[in-house]
C-alpha cells in the first residue's frame, strides 16, 4: 500500500482543530514514548479510553478512539484496533472529512485481518466522501483545499487500483452487467455471506453460480458470472483458484476489449501474490496496460473524449501500482 496508517490519520485535522484535550495529547504521547515502562503507557492508555467513554462531545470521543485504534494498529493488535476504529466511524458524521478519514482507517485494519470485501467498501466509500468534500471545498472558492483533495484522491486511487476488487468496479464501468437476475440475486448472496464470513456457506452458493455460468449462452453474462466468483474466492483466500476462474471470464471476454483487459489486470494481480508466480504477474500487469493503450487509441479517434482521459488516467496509476509491487 501506498498510503501508510499514521499518512492518513495525519489528515484528520487537515480543516478543523482537533477535540482532544491537552491531557489526552499528553496521554497518546506517553503511549507513543518508548523509555516508560509497560505499565505507565497502560495507564495513559486506560485513561484514554474514560476520557472516550464520559466525554459528553461525540467527535471528541470519536478523535479518542481513533487515535487509540492506531497505537492498537502499530502494536499490531488489528482486532482492538479495528473495535476502536469501528466506534470512531459511528461516531463522525457521516460524509463529513473525519468520517472519510475513519473509514480509510478502518479499511486498512479490515485489510490486515484478510477481510478484504469489508476493507473495499469502507475505502469506496471514503473516497465518495472525499470526491464530495472536494466539490465543497471548490464551492467555497478553496483552490489550496481542492488541490489538497486533489493529491490525496490520486493516492487512494492508485492503492485501490492494486485491488482485484477495484478492477471488478471497473469492469462495468462503460457497459451495463450482462447478468440476470437470478444470477445477482445469488451474487448478492455470496457477498453477504463472505462479509460475515460463513465461508461453507459461500461455497454452496458459489456451486450454484458456477452451474449458472456453465449453462449461459451469453459470454459476456457467462464472463462478468466467473469474474463475480474469482473476486469471491479470492476474498476466501484460494489465490489459485480464482485465477481458474479468470482464465475461464478471459476466455469468454471477446479479446482486446475493455473486459478482457480488467481481466488481464486482475490475473496480474493475484499472480504476483503468489512468490513463485511475479514474473507471471507482471506479464498480464502489461499486457493489460498495452490493451488500455489501444483503447485510447480506439477512442480518440471515435472522438469519446472522456474514456478516452479514462485510460489515460488509469494508466498512470497502473504504472504506479506496478512500481509498488515490484
Amino acid at each position: 500500500m501506498l498510503l501508510t496508517f499514521d499518512e492518513v490519520f495525519g489528515w484528520l485535522n487537515r480543516f478543523t482543530p482537533t477535540h482532544l484535550s491537552n491531557r489526552d495529547i499528553l496521554n497518546f504521547f506517553q503511549l507513543s514514548d518508548n523509555r516508560l515502562s509497560n505499565t505507565a503507557k497502560m495507564d495513559a492508555l486506560e485513561e484514554l479510553k474514560r476520557a472516550a467513554a464520559n466525554t459528553p462531545r461525540p467527535l471528541h470521543s470519536a478523535e479518542i478512539r481513533l487515535g487509540i485504534a492506531r497505537y492498537f494498529f502499530a502494536d499490531q493488535d488489528l482486532r482492538n484496533a479495528y473495535a476502536e476504529a469501528v466506534r470512531a466511524t459511528e461516531l463522525f458524521r457521516p460524509g463529513s472529512h473525519q468520517h472519510g478519514v475513519a473509514l480509510w482507517l478502518l479499511g486498512m485494519i479490515e485489510w490486515g485481518l484478510l477481510e478484504n470485501a469489508n476493507a473495499y467498501s469502507h475505502w469506496f466509500l471514503a473516497r465518495r466522501t472525499f470526491v464530495e468534500c472536494q466539490a465543497q471545498r471548490s464551492q467555497l472558492g478553496d483552490a489550496d483545499g481542492v488541490n489538497w483533495y486533489v493529491h490525496c484522491l490520486e493516492e487512494m486511487n492508485i492503492d485501490m487500483a492494486g485491488t482485484v476488487e477495484e478492477a471488478e468496479y471497473w469492469l462495468n464501468l462503460f457497459e451495463p452487467s450482462k447478468i440476470n437476475e437470478v444470477a445477482k440475486h445469488y451474487v448478492d448472496r455470496l457477498r453477504e455471506q463472505i462479509i460475515q464470513r460463513r465461508f461453507p456457506e459461500a461455497y454452496e452458493v458459489s456451486r450454484l453460480l458456477m452451474s449458472i455460468g456453465r449453462s449461459n449462452l451469453d459470454p459476456q453474462e457467462t464472463g462478468e458470472i466467473w469474474v463475480k466468483l474469482a473476486v469471491a474466492i479470492q476474498q476466501m483466500g484460494e489465490l489459485r483458484r480464482a485465477i481458474n476462474f479468470l482464465e475461464k471470464a478471459c476466455a469468454a471476454f471477446a479479446p482486446y476489449t475493455h473486459p478482457w483487459a480488467v481481466v488481464k489486470w486482475m490475473m496480474g494481480l493475484l499472480y504476483a501474490r503468489i512468490p513463485q508466480e511475479r514474473e507471471k504477474g507482471l506479464k498480464f500487469l502489461m499486457e493489460a496496460i498495452t490493451i488500455f493503450e489501444e483503447l485510447i487509441r480506439t477512442y480518440d479517434f471515435r472522438r469519446e473524449i472522456q474514456r478516452r482521459d479514462w485510460y489515460q488516467i488509469k494508466i498512470t496509476q497502473m504504472h504506479r501500482v506496478i512500481a509498488e509491487l515490484y
